[in-house]
């Protein structure tokens, strides 16, 4: 019997994108498969599901220098072994509260907002994981980055953009911006060509902020969303 073509079985499993166990059985038949299979499951697993063997998956991925915030956590697998395949180059869709909600599972605590170590370990851990995110993953199309936001992901966005971006959906939610910041994300959009919207969600970028955003918005050619909500103004700055 003739094998199918990669392009036919990879067509046939798009069908069963949303049956996790049939394509997790279908992982198991042979190698061929197998590599047809994996960057369908690795697209998105983040935005139907948290659990706490993605952030460990994750967590091996990342490189020395990301690993160095972690550090005083010790939370890294003591093997460091990396994983057969390099998933996170699948990854389309990146729900920053998925991303958030499976580390705090990783963690294994389900008292989130009382301790405040928690908290802070949290957001240690996805700063490094966006940040890898942004280095591997150069299919992602969906990017919705939540809570605190450090130089590293700012530089790693920049760049991403600048470099080979695929990213056409960009969404911040209570995020705090200093100026530096603000004026890296006004460089993306004067130069980028691929981002058709872009959200703004309970921040604050004060009135200076806001002015060169919009900026950069008049500027962008490719832009056709643009949502500013629940968000200050700050009129008496």
């Amino acid at each position: 019997m003739i094998p199918l073509p990669n392009e036919c079985l990879f067509e046939i499993f798009t069908y069963l994108r949303t049956y996790y166990r049939c394509l997790f059985s279908c992982l198991l038949v042979n190698r061929q498969w197998c590599m047809n299979v994996v960057p369908i499951l690795w697209s998105s697993p983040l935005s139907y599901f948290e659990d706490k063997r993605l952030i460990r998956i994750y967590l091996l991925s990342l490189n020395d220098e990301e690993q160095i915030p972690l550090i005083p956590l010790k939370i890294m697998p003591l093997n460091n072994q990396k994983p057969l395949f390099q998933y996170t180059s699948y990854t389309r869709y990146i729900c920053c509260y998925g991303l958030i909600q499976g580390i705090v599972n990783f963690l294994n605590c389900d008292e989130y907002n009382k301790p405040c170590s928690l908290y802070e370990k949290v957001q240690v851990i996805k700063c490094s994981l966006i940040t890898m995110f942004l280095r591997t993953s150069r299919k992602l199309e969906y990017l919705s980055i939540q809570g605190l936001i450090n130089n590293k992901i700012m530089n790693s966005l920049t760049s991403y953009f600048y470099e080979n971006s695929s990213v056409t959906h960009l969404n911040f939610y209570k995020n705090q911006f200093n100026f530096e910041e603000i004026n890296a994300l006004a460089e993306v959009l004067y130069k980028d060509t691929t981002l058709n919207s872009l959200s703004f969600n309970n921040i604050n970028l004060g009135m200076e902020g806001i002015k060169i955003v919009t900026g950069a918005l008049c500027e962008n050619k490719t832009l056709i969303s643009f949502s500013y909500r629940y968000s200050q103004l700050n009129f008496d700055e």
